[in-house]
């Protein structure tokens, strides 16, 4: 497994000097099961959810999509979230979410615009 974990810039650069503020990948979890993640990237404003602002975050990260994938690509269960749902969207927040959710320990973190993760079947990273 590599030690960088590599997304695909997909939306628009965030306020805060993250890539995008939306971001994909297919990726192995800490057990070596294939998995589709993609995450979204919010800035603090007052039509948040109310769980949203008791964050201490000024950029919000969560999930909008977390699955297996199964061999033939088509999707298979959730991945099961054991940690909190939000997260600080920022290189090292994104980084030390994903490898809290997936035990993983990627130790950096790269956006790529010229990735397509919907061209591959492979694992990005």
């Amino acid at each position: 497994m590599s030690d960088k974990l590599i997304f695909e810039a997909v939306g628009v650069p965030c306020d805060n000097g993250t890539q995008s503020c939306r971001i994909r990948s297919r990726l192995k979890d800490g057990n070596g099961s294939v998995v589709y993640l993609e995450l979204s990237g919010v800035k603090r404003n007052k039509n948040l959810t109310e769980n949203m602002l008791k964050t201490p975050f000024e950029q919000i990260g969560y999930i909008e999509h977390a699955f297996y994938e199964k061999p033939d690509g088509d999707e298979s269960d959730k991945v099961e979230r054991r940690i909190p749902c939000y997260f600080d969207y920022t290189n090292d927040g994104i980084l030390s979410f994903v490898n809290s959710l997936l035990e993983t320990n990627y130790q950096s973190i790269l956006f790529d615009e010229n990735i397509r993760v919907f061209e591959t079947k492979d694992c990005i990273c």
